[in-house]
């Protein structure tokens, strides 16, 4: 091995000999590396002292890939004959790591660097302007722009900073004639950022009328870009067109226009690390692209096996993809390295569900509502599984607190009621079916439901036929098409108010088409209604026993991810 020996004859490691000579030289500390001063002439080359972050707090596989790359620059500094360039490309590499990953005061250390041993280089001049101008140093990162531009004067990124960065520190003159280049050099789509840098030109200078034909091109080249309605509303409101400015007030948002942005792109594919692949995960999920979702979270699980988070989102991919083993194992290793993690057991009640092992996932999504009493979804599923399981009562209770937390929530009213049907708890049911039409009164089956209670309700004091023939005139009128159960509900109606002449017409109308169709069986459900009304009584069974609404089919069964909106890994 190669030795750096000091006076006296006591011998060091190389790279520890290396950091002796640069603290004796009084170049740098022992956190910070000057790339080559002290090994040339100190007067050649005028380096800047390197603040290296501490790593000690940085996950395994990115404190990894920053120890690598700072070896490599410590090689080059420590290597005689090794030409400028080189080392400027080490310094630029380490310090597009250092960017990438936010330590920034480093970062421009780096790329102060690798301009001075290479000061042609066009890559470090317009990241040091990047960055400087993501810090709010607009004067400096200018400078660094114009550096940029006279190296390569046909970089269309370093254009249109500069001319935003112009613009910012209010130099609409100077901004002006870099837009307009901008967009004779490429129309589209980048010179939709330009339209809004002319637009914003020509509000500036009380001209609402051309800030509206750039704004309005702008967004039609990129309408997802809707950061450009707010100063397209502006504009409108100044020639006095409110409408137009209140439509475009309702579209504004955070995202501006895009163009193509190599540099950036490459700096944002060298960062790796599980909050990374976190981040590509969590965008692939939200846009459906479950496949590349499912890799980015395999990639953070391999860069930290026991992170419960990384085992989650890899799980909810792979439900997704219909892989329900898969997402099963994920979710339950999950689970053992969070066992207190409602979300997970929720999520692990909807894989036993599709599994059609109820017991399981009913356990846990009472697993879920003890850890979060607040869960609107695992109330609802859990009420849904204990309904088709036949415990009504805690349905019941269950659908209840769905309605406590979410009260515009129409179905869970609708089964709360079926469930007090089912207990035999008719004024209850009739007392909250009205109180939810009258909440909710343009929901159909709440307004249906109502009135097949009225109309044929076990208990004289829940029924009133008149009633529910007046709330059937409006379910009639908001359907395009009549419904079987609607025109059941009517005869029951008919017959509850007495009317048993129209009754029979109607319950013998839709035996006829039912037979008609081929459904004899239906046919057979009707007949024994029919013998009621020829008798002269009333229906006093709403629903029959069997009916499919006691037995409703799952919840939304859409898994949910690890965190909610604005959390991260870091800060779970």
């Amino acid at each position: 091995m190669f030795r750096f020996v000091a006076k006296g004859g006591i011998a060091f490691p190389a790279t520890v000999g290396l950091t002796l000579a640069l603290v004796f030289l009084g170049v740098a500390g022992v956190h910070a590396v000057a790339g080559s001063a002290g090994l040339q002439d100190p007067g050649t080359k005028e380096l800047t002292p390197i603040p290296h972050p501490d790593l000690n707090a940085v996950e395994r596989l990115i404190r990894e890939q920053l120890q690598a790359e700072r070896s490599k620059l410590t090689a080059k500094v420590s290597a005689a004959e090794v030409p400028d360039s080189a080392r400027a490309e080490a310094f630029g590499g380490l310090g597009r790591l250092y960017h990438a990953y936010d330590f920034t005061e480093a970062a421009g250390a780096c790329y102060r660097n690798a301009l001075v041993l290479k000061p042609k280089d066009f890559r470090w001049a317009y990241l040091l302007g990047r960055l400087l101008e993501s810090q709010g140093d607009l004067k400096q990162a200018v400078e660094h722009y114009r550096r940029a531009a006279d190296i390569a004067p046909e970089d269309l990124p370093t254009l249109l900073h500069l001319a935003q960065a112009q613009l910012n520190l209010n130099r609409p003159d100077l901004a002006e004639p870099l837009f307009k280049e901008a967009i004779s050099r490429d129309p589209y789509p980048s010179s939709a950022s330009a339209l809004v840098g002319l637009g914003k030109i020509a509000l500036s200078r009380n001209d609402p009328g051309e800030a509206i034909e750039y704004f309005e091109t702008a967004v039609s080249m990129q309408p997802e870009a809707s950061s450009i309605h707010y100063p397209l509303a502006m504009a409108y409101r100044q020639i006095g067109d409110l409408e137009k400015a209140r439509e475009h007030l309702k579209k504004r948002g955070t995202k501006t226009p895009e163009f193509p942005d190599p540099l950036m792109e490459e700096l944002r594919k060298v960062r790796t690390g599980k909050q990374f692949f976190w981040s590509q995960g969590t965008v692939a999920l939200s846009e459906g692209r479950f496949a590349e979702a499912a890799e980015a979270f395999r990639q953070m699980v391999a860069a930290d096996p026991e992170e419960p988070i990384a085992h989650m989102d890899l799980g909810t991919a792979l439900l997704q993809l219909g892989d329900v083993g898969g997402a099963m194992a994920r979710y339950q290793e999950s689970l053992r390295l969070s066992p207190g993690n409602p979300r997970l057991h929720y999520n692990l009640g909807l894989v036993y569900t599709l599994q059609k092992a109820y017991p399981k996932a009913l356990e846990h999504y009472r697993n879920a509502v003890e850890l979060d009493p607040g869960f609107e979804n695992a109330h609802f599923n859990a009420a849904n599984l204990l309904m088709r399981l036949g415990n009504m009562a805690q349905a019941e209770r269950h659908y209840g607190r769905v309605n406590e937390l979410n009260p515009s929530h129409a179905f869970a009213r609708f089964m709360q009621a079926m469930t007090l049907v089912k207990l035999g708890r008719y004024r209850e049911a009739r007392t909250l079916l009205e109180s939810s039409h009258q909440a909710l009164p343009d929901d159909v089956d709440i307004t249906h439901a109502l009135a097949r209670l009225l109309a044929a309700s076990p208990q004289s004091t829940a029924g009133d036929g008149r009633q529910a023939l007046k709330l059937l005139e409006g379910v009639f009128k908001s359907q395009n098409e009549v419904a079987f159960e609607h025109i059941e509900t009517l005869a029951m109606a008919l017959a509850m108010s007495g009317q048993f002449h129209r009754a029979l017409q109607v319950q013998q109308g839709m035996m006829d088409e039912v037979r008609q169709a081929g459904r004899a069986d239906l046919a057979a459900l009707l007949e024994e209604n029919l013998m009621r009304y020829r008798s002269g009584q009333p229906c006093r069974t709403p629903w029959r026993d069997d009916d499919p609404i006691f037995s409703p089919v799952p919840g939304d069964l859409a898994p949910l991810k690890s965190t909610g909106e604005g959390s991260n890994p870091a800060s779970s």
